[in-house]
């Protein structure tokens, strides 16, 4: 085990240690023991000593340790920073989480490019149950170290809404989802999973009595219209084959929204008892679960799910997603909202389908017509409005 393993599994023991002294025998601790084992310089010398063992092409696995290590000390470094400026000014604080908001929507926009990618080229069954098996480990690890023991806090009720909302989330709705950027491209599919909130507050109507005020209504009409203008463009293109596809990817990511809104819904249940990583956590093993059932007695596909990604490429590819998306993506936004209103950080997050249109404007020197643009704008504005 290289230096920047031992700085890294050290580290996280001091932390983990450090924090069953705060909470057991809070009362009980001397200045000396107050004072923080780990300097920033040593925290510093650790990121280092790991980044050089990347370049000597170190193994794998201490690259996920390293990340949930950054991670974990982030929400620490945050609240320090916001205490620095708490007498001076509140903007800080918001400034950061709305640059924490831009950063989830880059991920969301880079998840979706890749998934596109690996859709096509692989398979998209194969890409959410490979998915699954490195993400959820990784995300129990950070639930486990930000909010301790989370199992023993569990009741039935619990169990049952997290795992069902994560087996409509992880692993029905993102297959759908998958599908459509693979059909019909991630920008499109984006541009229609714009209509979760609308899906979410009919839902939230019904079960929780919540009203919408006529500003989220004629939101919810723009998004609307924007989402029809960008499938009329993309019907008028290509031959009677890519209608047919256009078809049945819009279809998918209608579904795909529908499912996402139920799962929030269910999720939300939980969330008033429970952290929001334990939750998560909880979610991601209800998708892991339906997934290794779907693969091994429906599809019998458990062994070649894996053979697929034996290119090098491909599992990068599909590594960097997990991580980012699901792990980082989830973990920067649940500290946004901390520091951003909720309304705010969403809508921010919303703009992932205006990242994909300039790459493909810039980068891919895609011809995208007017009513593409407009209609991608609109629905993205729409978004954003209803939570103004």
């Amino acid at each position: 085990m290289g230096g920047g393993h031992k700085a890294i599994f050290h580290l996280l023991q001091t932390i983990i240690e450090r924090d069953k002294a705060a909470h057991f025998s809070p009362s009980r601790r001397t200045k000396k023991q107050d004072k923080p084992k780990h300097t920033e310089k040593e925290f510093l010398f650790c990121v280092q000593n790991f980044s050089c063992n990347l370049k000597r092409k170190a193994t794998i696995p201490s690259f996920p340790f390293a990340l949930i290590l950054i991670i974990y000390t982030l929400p620490i470094n945050l609240k320090k920073t916001n205490k620095r400026s708490k007498g001076k000014s509140m903007i800080p604080s918001l400034l950061i989480g709305q640059m924490l908001a831009l950063i989830v929507a880059l991920t969301y926009a880079e998840n979706s490019l890749i998934y596109a990618y690996l859709g096509r080229k692989i398979s998209v069954q194969a890409s959410v149950h490979v998915r699954l098996w490195i993400a959820t480990p990784l995300i129990i690890i950070l639930a486990l170290l930000t909010e301790g023991n989370f199992f023993i806090h569990m009741t039935l009720t619990h169990w049952t809404l997290l795992l069902l909302s994560g087996l409509l989330g992880y692993l029905f709705c993102d297959s759908l989802l998958f599908w459509a950027f693979a059909t019909i491209g991630p920008r499109e599919a984006l541009v229609i999973m714009t209509l979760n909130p609308l899906f979410s507050s009919i839902f939230s109507y019904f079960l929780f009595s919540e009203v919408l005020t006529t500003l989220q209504i004629y939101a919810m009409i723009i998004t609307l219209f924007g989402i029809i203008l960008l499938i009329l463009q993309q019907s008028d293109e290509g031959d009677q084959q890519k209608k047919k596809h256009l078809i049945k990817g819009t279809i998918f990511a209608f579904l795909a929204s529908l499912l996402q809104s139920l799962s929030n819904i269910l999720a939300k249940g939980a969330l008033t008892d429970l952290g929001p990583f334990s939750s998560n956590a909880i979610r991601m093993i209800g998708g892991l679960i339906g997934s290794v059932i779907l693969s091994v007695c429906i599809r019998k596909q458990w062994k070649n799910d894996f053979k697929t990604f034996a290119n090098k490429k491909d599992f990068s590819l599909l590594f960097i997603a997990s991580i980012t998306g699901p792990v980082i993506g989830m973990s920067l936004l649940l500290t946004a909202f901390n520091y951003a209103p909720v309304g705010l950080t969403t809508a921010i997050v919303q703009i992932s389908p205006l990242f994909i249109l300039c790459y493909e404007l810039l980068f891919l020197k895609k011809k995208i017509k007017p009513r593409g643009i407009i209609g991608t704008a609109l629905a993205v504005a729409g978004v954003a409005l209803m939570f103004i």
